[in-house]
């Protein structure tokens, strides 16, 4: 599914705000104005996402009616896999990957009616990353675009899709740094697999935080040396990635935004003005 086709709108889900993007020929555009939402309230999620495709349709953004779902890991947990020395096969990884989420989120049902989990791993790399996905998340989603007579073309986990958009731009060895709404994911990267990952890192736009310093904490925790090995910062737009982290550092650094240059989401409508 990649490149994004112009056709279809990119909705990103975050703890904090629901957005609606097109693709532009420069990079995503914004299509109307962000709403503010209630953190692990599906009920809201359903309603702003239908608020956001009618009002984008209303405005006359064509026939656009296939979205692609971006979902940031406030929403859709991104979990770290120690596969250890032994060679699993992808059953063996998807069990642990269970047992992870049954432990970090209580005695939640996994099969069918629950969480949804996939993983990326390879064979011998032992390390791995894994996703879940709430039911009642993915309801919401589905739910919110049929309203607005759109179709979910894909639920995506946001630190997935952004290394297949950017594709040879993520480093084969070095540092990856996501920036979300809430946080920022630091992983490193060997041979295309994450090796290390801290999911819950401070936000690059917090005064005093700056992209070395997350990569130098990393790299003490998990043993990775930073001599000579890159770093790549990379997010939905320039202002996210966090001009202060830039001018705090003297590293070479790389920048990447999804969105067009100098292009920025509006300013949050608040959950209000849902349902009015």
């Amino acid at each position: 599914m990649w490149p994004f086709e112009r056709s279809r709108f990119v909705l990103r889900v975050g703890r904090d705000w629901l957005d609606l993007w097109s693709q532009a020929s420069t990079g995503l555009a914004p299509a109307g104005e962000p709403i503010r939402l209630e953190p692990s309230n599906p009920d809201i999620l359903a309603q702003a996402v239908t608020l956001l495709l009618k009002r984008a349709l209303v405005e006359g953004r064509g026939n656009v009616r296939l979205v692609d779902v971006v979902v940031e890991s406030a929403c859709l947990p991104v979990l770290s896999l120690d596969l250890g020395n032994t060679l699993p096969d992808q059953e063996q990884v998807l069990a642990l990957l269970r047992h992870r989420v049954a432990q970090t989120y209580g005695n939640v049902l996994i099969g069918d009616g629950g969480w949804e989990v996939i993983a990326e791993s390879w064979i011998g790399a032992g390390r791995g990353v894994g996703y879940a996905l709430a039911p009642s998340t993915r309801l919401a989603l589905l739910t919110g675009a049929a309203a607005s007579h759109c179709k979910v073309n894909s639920v995506q986990p946001a630190f997935a899709w952004g290394r297949a958009r950017f594709g040879r731009q993520v480093p084969r060895k070095g540092w990856w740094l996501w920036c979300e709404q809430d946080r920022t994911l630091v992983a490193f990267i060997d041979h295309g697999t994450v090796c290390s990952l801290s999911a819950g890192a401070p936000r690059l736009i917090e005064q005093g935080v700056s992209a070395t310093d997350l990569v130098s904490l990393e790299a003490a925790r998990h043993g990775h040396g930073t001599e000579s090995i890159s770093a790549v910062v990379a997010g939905w737009t320039c202002k996210e990635l966090g001009g202060a982290a830039r001018a705090q550092t003297d590293e070479p650094l790389t920048f990447l935004a999804a969105a067009a240059p100098e292009v920025n989401a509006g300013r949050p409508t608040t959950s209000s003005a849902i349902g009015a």
